[in-house]
Order: C-alpha cells, then structure tokens, then sequence
C-alpha cells in the first residue's frame, strides 16, 4: 500500500463519518500478524533456552538469570531464522505505556518507540533532553557504568510528514482517542526476560488461581522487572486481585527469598544516581531501574553525531525513516541487564547552577530520592539487611560522587554537597518517621 494512502486511511478513520468506534477488517488482519510474529519469535528464543534448563527449578531459573550480567544463549541457527523473520513487513504492536505516553515496538527489531500523549509533547521532549544527557554521561565513563541506558536514535518531530507518511498505518493499535501524529522518541529496545524467566516469576509469584490467566496473556512477554529495594511486601495482605509481568515489582523480601545480588543492585544504582546528580546535573526524578536483557547491536555507521547533538538541533536534524537500516542485532547472546529508563519528569542543570543555588539543588535531590518508586534503599531501616543496603548504597554513592568532583575545577566549592544530599535524607526520614508516616513517605504521590 503507498505510504500517503495508508497515513490517510489512518487519519481520515478519526474523521465525523466514524461515529462507532471500531477497527476495520484490515487493521485488525494487521494487528494479528503483529502479534503472531511477535508470538513465534518469544516461543522460539525460549525453546532454545528451555532445554538448556531441564533439571532447573524456577528459584534456580531466577536466582541464576535475574543476576546482572548472566549471559542467556541462542543457538545460531535460531538466530539466522529470527533475521529471516525480522524482515517480514509487520505493525508497531504497544508493549507498555507511561506518563507522557505510549510505548511501541516491532517485533525482531532492537528499538521501541514512545508517542507523546496528547498534551504531553513538551514532557517527551524533555525527556529526549534527558535521556540523551544521561547516555553521553554513562558512554564516557572510563571503565563502563553497572548500569545501562538505551541508546538515544531520533526524536521524530510532530510535523514530520514523511516519516508519518512511511509509518502511519503501522501503528494499527492506536485508538481514535489518541490522535495522530504526535512527537515520537525512538530508543534501543530493553529487550524483555525471556519466556523460562518469566514462567518462574509465575510459577514463585503469582495466586494459583491467575496462572492459566496470566500464562495466555501475550502482555506479559513484555516483562521487564522492577528492582524495589526499598520496599518489602505486608506478609499479611491477601493476594493480589491481578498480576502482571509488564514491569513487575519485585520486592526485597523476594529478592531476599531468591538468593538474588541485592548488594551488587544497591551498588549499582548508587553509582548511577551519583552519575545523574554530579556528572548529568539532572534530580533523576521518577526514574526507573529495571531488569532486563540486553541484545548486542553493530551499527552500520558511526554513531557519534547522534550521541551528542546540541539541544538546539535536536528539532532541526531529518529524522530517520528507516532505523532499520542502521543496525545489525545479533540475538545469540542477552546478558540480564540493570536498565534506567523513563527521564520525562527529570529537572536539568548546569553547573553553574549548582554552585549558585546549591541549597536549592539539594533539596530538590533530597525531594525526587523519596518521591520516585522505592527502587534505592532507604536510611534508618530496622532489619540488618536494609541497614547494610543503605550502608552500601551510601558509600558508594560518596565514592563516585567524589571521584566525579575532582574532575571539576570547582571542587572546593562542591565537594561537601553529596554529603549534604546523603544528610539531608536522613534528617527527612527521621522527621517523617516521628510523625508517624513511615518510611519512604511520599509527600506529592501519597
């Protein structure tokens, strides 16, 4: 079908005439082959991996692949097949959705795409900001951050026919009360947990009387797990009404149970947060840190131009509309991954700033490291393995912080402020605690 027809098919389907809404015959012809291939490509990745896990039981499985930087191998053979159906013309099919917006992929492909929600094209925007500050600050660390963040690949304009004209009608999934076109951001895909990983989550997590639910959901085969160190479950609240592997929370009594590397987790994120705060000047507020794989990627040419465009060209550069074109996945190897991502709500810096406004700046810190998620550890716990956990957290975090410092020609000037970020969220959880709020109170989230 030529591209402006299909981009009209789309927009005119939004027109007075569709009283009723619904999603024609061939919409729907385009969503199922969507899933279907998205469906074949996670049974025959897991096939491979399940007969490597026989004799595993799902505490193993996890125990094993939830640790950073375990390696889940594909014979060649499936990753010759999976090139092979990659290049088959399919839709964009939604795996997830978040504040500012809704997050698509191709399945085969190694990147996604998050579409603003209406109203929210400036939050996008700066979450390209963000993410693209966040990147270039982990990719020039000397020796190479726990964690990961995705490649930055385009920031597709609201007003960009062309590539709305050659993309339009993939996206098959999009309701008519999100119109389009909207401003897209395009990263590199958080590639989810392989399908054994996900059944033993199910099989240690999930009510009995949900498994054969969630098993025959395809939404949860876009798992990625959320690493909450900061938060252990009521073990006296009844089981959930739902479950879901799209963002799991996983709690530390569970990571705990597992046998899981909590303090590997607590250092790494730690070292990202110092990262974020000294080296990006960002609050990283409303961040999230993940698990998920990682597919291993050669790019067709230099990446380097896209890595460090100026904020005022961001706008102005031609959006690729074919990123297809400069990657090579190789699916024959998926380390577990610590993954940040989602950086929409984050405030950015200067240096400058800092240095002028620094009581400003940590009290923002201090705000954003207790209203985001419970990912980090938390100071003043009762348990000695919390207690630990923010022991590690917080020298680590004093460790990076002082060695991303030293670097500055303003190191006198701000080599006490991650010391005052670290006193500050004591003093405000103290104080919360003697109200009687409990640990990690969220003033604004509740």
């Amino acid at each position: 079908m030529d591209g402006s027809m299909a981009f009209n098919r789309r927009f005119l389907a939004q027109s007075e005439d569709s009283q009723v809404s619904a999603i024609s015959e061939g919409l729907q012809v385009d969503i199922d082959a969507t899933n279907r291939l998205s469906d074949l490509l996670d049974k025959q990745r897991g096939k491979i991996f399940e007969t490597e896990l026989t004799n595993f039981s799902s505490k193993d499985v996890l125990r094993r692949f939830l640790s950073l930087r375990s390696v889940i191998s594909t014979a060649s053979s499936f990753a010759l097949q999976n090139q092979d159906m990659t290049s088959q013309q399919t839709g964009y099919r939604r795996i997830g959705f978040g504040q500012c917006g809704l997050i698509f992929e191709r399945p085969g492909r190694n990147f996604v795409l998050k579409l603003a929600r209406p109203h929210f094209e400036e939050a996008l925007w700066n979450d390209c900001l963000s993410h693209q500050r966040a990147y270039q600050v982990f990719t020039e660390q000397a020796s190479e951050p726990e964690c990961r963040v995705p490649l930055l690949y385009n920031y597709v304009k609201k007003a960009n026919a062309e590539w709305w004209n050659a993309n339009a009608a993939c996206f098959s999934e999009v309701s008519e009360d999100f119109p389009l076109p909207t401003s897209v951001l395009i990263t590199e895909r958080i590639a989810p947990l392989p399908r054994p990983i996900r059944h033993a989550l199910i099989d240690e997590f999930c009510p009995p009387a949900l498994k054969d639910t969630v098993l025959a959901n395809s939404a949860n085969r876009d798992c990625l797990v959320r690493i909450y160190l900061g938060r252990r479950r009521d073990p006296n609240a009844p089981p959930p009404p739902n479950f879901s592997l799209r963002n799991y929370n996983l709690c530390l009594d569970q990571m705990v149970a597992l046998g899981l590397p909590v303090q590997l987790y607590a250092s790494a994120m730690a070292e990202a947060l110092a990262l974020m705060h000294w080296s990006a000047f960002m609050d990283a507020y409303d961040v999230e840190f993940v698990l998920g794989s990682e597919i291993q990627v050669e790019h067709t040419r230099p990446m380097a131009d896209y890595l460090f465009w100026k904020r005022e060209n961001w706008k102005t550069v031609p959006s690729e509309t074919d990123i297809d074109s400069i990657m090579r996945a190789d699916f024959r190897k998926r380390p577990t991954r610590m993954w940040l991502l989602d950086f929409n709500l984050c405030s950015l810096w200067t240096e400058e700033t800092v240095l002028k406004y620094s009581n400003q700046v940590i009290s923002q810190l201090v705000l954003a490291f207790f209203e985001n998620d419970p990912y980090y550890p938390l100071p003043l716990m009762e348990l000695e393995l919390d207690k630990e956990l923010w022991g590690l957290f917080k020298d680590e975090y004093l460790r990076k912080s002082e060695a991303l410092i030293q670097s500055s020609s303003s190191y006198e000037q701000m080599k006490g402020l991650p010391a005052r970020f670290i006193k500050e969220c004591v003093i405000r959880e103290q104080g919360k605690l003697d109200r009687g709020l409990g640990h990690g109170h969220r003033d604004l989230k509740g």
